[in-house]
């Protein structure tokens, strides 16, 4: 707690002390503004307007003269440049100034000494009405001379400047005992030679110039101490506003009762004693809490000292455990600093980079591990194309593939914001994955091959296949005799089996090969169902199998979807039903619901057949697949029909799933998303049994 008490005091102080720099420039703008302003409106409305209220403040002190105006208004640019311009500007016109400011001062007191004459104004406007006696006082030209030094000095760099620090002092010092003389009516004070005839006006704008000239440089001498950073700088600045007005203040309170004959001489003694008593016990005790909080945040210091003393133990205890892990790690670990350069590698690190660690620490990570270039012809790209495969570095004459793994961390002892990074070689998994890559290339060129064989195959065999089914319908219809027309019906059944294995083939391809198009189109969707139905009720009634169907009341009347895809795993869904069923029945459900603003058909077609044993069912849906009991080789078939009613199911956007107990039947649910064509209408159904 104490602590963050210290912290925040020296926080506060830079923040003053930050706040007292920033508001010194504008501080000087105004007083450099101002002396600009009093020495134009002198030399303009006073001089040449022959106002005499604008020369003299008071009637019966002394006049400011329009060469002391005229020095006033080139010291106030010279002071303003000093804020705004670049720096060679600033230096030539402040060495102008600088040069002429000392030029009519020296002037001045030349013409005062050599010659009958009052000042150089005597000499340059006799003929100015209203100048009379009226020139520029001995103190003015010293104190001129003393402006142009400070502003000569100016230009010199940031330092402790003895010259320029005792000129625009003294300057002040002066300008203020002639302002207090003038203000206590004190002749002895303001009559002495140094001080003679100085206009008040004149040493309020010397004040306002020396005061600018001392906050321009607020590094140099004892303005240093002021608006430094420190704990006894910050207690100056606090109580300088105090030390400065209060006296005066209260002295010139005091004076005004006494004119006012409010109290005696005595009684007005008693109370500056009282003010000043009041005033100087304020401040040893501001001094004296000052102390106090200088002694509890030295204490502060103490205290944060030694625990970052503990902290830095505690670091490198932390340090040397994190290099012993480092070591025990299979994969290079390193560390850089904020400008890259290597400042720990562990064991890995050094034999990956061919490089002891004298040799690593102090360069350059880059220069160690330098990216391939992308025309590099030992690597064909940098970037990775499968998770971990990695980039491409350069390391010495050595090509490789490696993951480079980095996040910011800080040291403890210096807070210096470096990286920790791994870096694992992995060319040889890389050479893996290239082979994994080429052989799975060769497995899509291979299902491609076998998809295009495949869907040839079936055009060219389908073309005889139905001449052979065209001519063996002759044979049935122009022979009369029984028994041939028992081959003939053999050969027509034959070669019709042979084309639903042909078609099945031909959709597998192109269901493979993506080229499977659905249509879309609005159709009766019970009506489709039904005629499912129908088709297969002589196949289930041969079988003397009863085939129930039912419809739920909400199913939309008209979709939009492909009816003959529908029809097709419906037809391969009930025909596995009446096939692998030798008693019981076979029951189609179909309905429709709402999921997630979707609507969706489900028809499920359940049997009492032999069934599949569960562990069976999703090999099923491989192709060319069966089932290898004997009950189910005795059924026959290729092990199309499943896969492709799953991959119609899929196309669509549904799924195909089947639920079986070996003895005791099969459900085959299909589930596919429907959009309802024209709203969503639905009409009342009986079933057909």
């Amino acid at each position: 707690m104490t602590d963050d008490r210290g912290t925040a005091a020296a926080s506060e102080r830079r923040r003053m002390a930050q706040s007292f720099l920033r508001q010194s420039q504008f501080i000087v703008m105004a007083l450099a503004l101002t002396v600009w302003a009093c020495g134009a409106f002198v030399l303009l409305v006073g001089w040449a307007l022959g106002n005499a209220a604008a020369t003299h403040i008071i009637a019966d002190l002394p006049a400011m003269v329009p060469s002391t105006a005229f020095l006033f208004i080139v010291a106030s640019l010279a002071i303003l440049s000093d804020l705004d311009l670049a720096r060679t500007a600033r230096r030539r016109l402040q060495h102008g100034a600088s040069l002429l400011i000392a030029l009519v001062a020296a002037a001045n007191l030349l013409v005062m000494s050599l010659s009958s004459l009052s000042g150089i104004d005597q000499a340059l406007f006799s003929d100015m009405s209203g100048l009379g006696e009226d020139h520029m006082s001995l103190g003015t030209s010293l104190s001129f001379l003393l402006a142009a030094v400070a502003i000569a000095r100016l230009r010199e760099r940031q330092g402790a400047d003895r010259i320029f620090v005792s000129s625009a002092t003294t300057g002040l010092l002066v300008s203020l005992l002639a302002i207090v003389g003038s203000a206590f009516h004190v002749e002895s004070l303001y009559a002495i030679t140094v001080f003679a005839n100085m206009a008040l006006h004149t040493a309020l704008c010397f004040a306002a110039a020396f005061s600018a000239l001392l906050l321009l440089r607020p590094a140099r001498g004892w303005m240093g101490v002021l608006s430094g950073r420190g704990a006894g700088s910050a207690a100056a600045r606090h109580i300088m506003p105090t030390i400065l007005i209060l006296p005066f203040a209260t002295c010139l309170t005091v004076l005004a009762a006494l004119d006012a004959d409010y109290f005696d001489y005595p009684f007005g003694l008693s109370l500056i004693a009282i003010g000043m008593v009041i005033t100087l016990t304020a401040m040893s005790l501001l001094d004296a809490q000052k102390v106090n909080r200088l002694e509890e945040n030295h204490f502060a210091q103490v205290r944060a000292l030694a625990r970052r003393q503990a902290m830095a133990q505690a670091g490198q205890a932390s340090e040397d455990n994190f290099r012993e892990l480092a070591e025990a790690l299979p994969v290079a670990v390193y560390q850089t600093s904020s400008e890259g350069l290597v400042t720990y590698a562990n064991r890995q690190m050094q034999e990956l980079t061919g490089h002891d660690l004298d040799h690593l620490l102090g360069n350059d990570l880059r220069d160690l591990l330098k990216p391939c270039p992308t025309d590099y012809s030992k690597c064909s790209q940098t970037q990775a194309v499968f998770p971990g495969e990695g980039q491409c570095f350069i390391i010495g004459e050595q090509v490789i593939w490696a993951v480079n793994e980095t996040r910011p961390f800080h040291r403890l002892e210096d807070g210096d914001p470096g990286m920790i990074g791994t870096l694992q070689d992995v060319s040889e998994n890389r050479k893996a994955l290239g082979e994994l890559r080429a052989a799975r290339d060769a497995a899509q060129a291979a299902a491609h091959a076998k998809s295009t064989f495949l869907a040839n195959m079936s055009h060219e065999i389908r073309t005889p296949m139905n001449g052979i089914l065209g001519f063996a319908e002759l044979l049935m219809e122009s022979d009369t005799d029984p028994r041939r027309r028992q081959y003939a019906k053999l050969i027509h059944d034959s070669g019709k089996s042979l084309v639903k294995i042909l078609n099945d083939i031909l959709d597998l391809s192109k269901i493979e090969a993506g080229k499977l198009v659905l249509r879309e189109e609005p159709f009766d969707l019970g009506g489709a169902i039904t005629r499912t139905a129908q088709l297969m009720r002589g196949a289930a009634q041969h079988k003397q199998i009863a085939l129930d169907l039912s419809l739920d009341p909400a199913l939309p009347c008209q979709v939009f979807g492909d009816e003959l895809r529908l029809g097709q795993i419906l037809t391969n869904l009930v025909g596995n039903a009446i096939k692998f069923s030798d008693r019981g029945s076979v029951r189609i459900d179909a309905r429709c619901d709402d999921r997630m603003g979707t609507r969706w058909l489900t028809v499920t077609v359940t049997d009492q057949g032999i069934g599949i044993d569960p562990e069976r069912l999703e090999s099923l849906f491989g192709e060319f697949v069966q089932d290898d009991t004997g009950r189910m080789r005795q059924h026959g078939g290729t092990g199309l029909g499943l896969p492709i009613a799953r991959r119609l199911a899929e196309t669509m956007g549904g799924r195909l799933t089947l639920d079986s107990t070996p003895g005791e039947g099969t459900v085959a649910k299909l589930e596919v998303p429907v959009v309802v064509a024209g709203g969503s209408g639905a009409v009342k159904r009986r079933a057909v049994a």
